[in-house]
């Protein structure tokens, strides 16, 4: 790993963008909460509360990022640019799917 890498790829998670987090119930019965950016596929975080999924969120991407520079792959624009954010804020609405309740948050973060 190269130290240009580290620092793009330091620089790329400090850029501001939206979070999506959501709570998911596993088939062990267990419940998560799972955080994604939207525009960055197959890059997740999971944890037992919003903020160690946001965490762990952070930590994937970062490695998400290195993986990509490294192996000379083009990133997402997602990832280059960010999500414009035009103020903090937190929406939490139930939903119902396939008989079963599921909480859904968007919240936008700035420098998850």
């Amino acid at each position: 790993m190269s130290r240009t890498h580290e620092q793009e790829a330091e620089r790329l998670i400090s850029i501001p963008r939206i979070v999506e987090t959501r709570r998911e119930m596993l088939q062990s019965g267990a419940r998560v909460y799972v955080a994604t950016y939207p525009g960055v596929d197959g890059c997740v975080g999971q944890g037992a509360t919003p903020e160690e999924a946001r965490e762990d969120l952070k930590a994937a991407f970062r490695e998400y990022v290195l993986t990509h520079l490294e192996r000379g792959w083009s990133l997402p624009k997602a990832c280059t640019s960010g999500l414009a954010a035009p103020d903090a804020a937190q929406v939490s609405t139930d939903v119902s799917k396939s008989g079963r309740e599921r909480q859904r948050s968007k919240c936008i973060t700035v420098g998850c």
